[in-house]
Parts: structure tokens; sequence; C-alpha cells
């Protein structure tokens, strides 16, 4: 009896520690080590703030600016290049997570969470060739007897836009900044209304080096953003996200890029 007894015994400690290798088996393997969340940009090509180069490569300022925010949250992030229509719907529809280059407006908001801290500004100026020795002291009447030009049906600046439509001077438009700038350095238009960056960019891929000037004062600072989805993001989340980017400004990583881009940090 007891042989038996015995037997039974070793039995059921076999068959316990059977269970018990085949738990730690499971649980072992059945792990995977915990993954770092991406996100996912979509936006347009904007030169020289957002472009694509032939081999599908993401590259630009807005680029950049993201890139450097990604290391600092320690998410990879991914970048998905189309066209406006595309992008914003996607965004605003909560499909994917964030929209560049974003603009901040009250219908927006109903869809993007917006940080504080931009990822910089469009600054606009009027822009001339460099010979042109005109002092512009904000009476845009004065702009009635030259030529301006102006990026079709495109916003520049409140002050210039109103004073367009109250009729204080005319523009001729053109259909892309490289018309336009080609129209500057042609010395067809007196002037161009451009954000300094994109005059600069399209003025160097022309084989052209500091031939166009910016016009002090400025016309108008347009603030630029990386804009979430108020679904996938919360507010705590792009409250962090706005830290990252305030610190980037304080330590001037935009003037960095502006050096990366055009040899230089200033107009």
């Amino acid at each position: 009896m007891k042989i038996i007894q015995n037997f039974i015994i070793r039995i059921t400690r076999s068959t316990h520690n059977l269970n018990l290798y085949c738990l730690i088996f499971i649980i072992c393997f059945s792990f995977k080590p915990a993954q770092v969340n991406s996100f996912e940009v979509h936006g347009l090509e904007f030169p020289p703030y957002i472009m694509v180069k032939e081999n599908g490569e993401t590259h630009g300022i807005v680029v950049d600016m993201v890139r450097k925010l990604a290391v600092r949250l320690d998410q990879p992030v991914r970048f998905k290049i189309s066209n406006w229509a595309r992008a914003y719907r996607i965004v605003t529809q909560h499909e994917s997570d964030a929209l560049i280059p974003a603009m901040k407006t009250v219908e927006r908001l109903e869809y993007l969470h917006y940080p504080e801290t931009p990822l910089l500004y469009l600054n606009f100026y009027l822009i001339s060739h460099k010979g042109n020795r005109y002092k512009f002291n904000g009476n845009f009447k004065e702009l009635a007897d030259y030529k301006v030009g102006r990026l079709r049906d495109a916003k520049v600046a409140p002050s210039f836009d109103k004073a367009l439509s109250d009729g204080l001077f005319t523009v001729e438009q053109r259909n892309s900044t490289k018309m336009l700038v080609k129209a500057a350095l042609l010395k067809r238009l007196d002037f161009i209304a451009l954000d300094w960056r994109v005059s600069r960019w399209e003025e160097l891929s022309q084989s052209q080096h500091q031939q166009l000037i910016a016009i002090e004062p400025a016309l108008g600072k347009v603030p630029v953003y990386l804009a979430f989805s108020n679904i996938r993001y919360t507010v705590e989340d792009v409250s962090r996200i706005n830290k990252h980017l305030s610190k980037m400004h304080n330590e001037h990583i935009l003037e960095h890029l502006d050096v990366k881009y055009f040899g230089q940090n200033k107009k």
C-alpha cells in the first residue's frame, strides 16, 4: 500500500512541476519588449520647409524641427507628404497623428490640438532686387506707384491684405513662388510679398545668390504649428510636447537650421 502511495505522490509532484515549467515557458516566450510609440505626420511639399527628395526621403526646415522634437520625445516619427486636402482630411478625421504646416484657426480647433509654441514663424517682407533703394515706412499708398507681386490668392499679412482689399495698391499674381521670384530677379516686378526663407530658397534654386533683399520693416509674422489630432492626443500630451518645443527655441535650434540651409541665419 505504501508503495502505491509513494508512486502517486511522485506522479503528482511531477505533474505539478511540469505545469509550472509550462507556465514559465508560456510567459517567457509570449512576452514582447515594450514598443516605443511612433507618431505619423502628414503634410504637403512647401520648400524649403517641407521637401521630398527623388529617393522619397523627406527633409526641410520644418521636417528637421519635427525630427529633433521626436528625438526629445523618444518617439520615432514617420512623414507622409501628399497634398493639403488629403493631409488635412486624414488628420482631422483622426486617421493619423499630426499635421504640418498648420496655421491656427477657430474652425480647426474642433479637430486639432495646438501647442502654445509654434514650430517657427513665416516672416513676410516686401522683397526686391538689391539695387532698389526704396525705404518702406508702412504707408501702403506708396506702393500704388510700383509693380507688386503676390502668390495667387495667397494671404500675406493682415495690414497688407487689408490695404490691398481697400484698393490702396494693386498686385500682379503668379501661380508659383518660382515664377514670383524669377519675376523679381528679372526686375519685371519691383517688389514681391513673400516669406524671406521661401524667397531665399527659390533664389538659390535658380542659381542666384543674394540678388534679392528683404525690405524692413516686415509686413508680418505668421506662426506655423505642428498640430495634433485631438482624439489621438490629449491636452496633457500636447502640453508635454510644448515644453520641448519651448526648450528648442531657447536653444536656437531654428537659427542653426537657417545656417544649415542658407549658410546664414539672417535674411
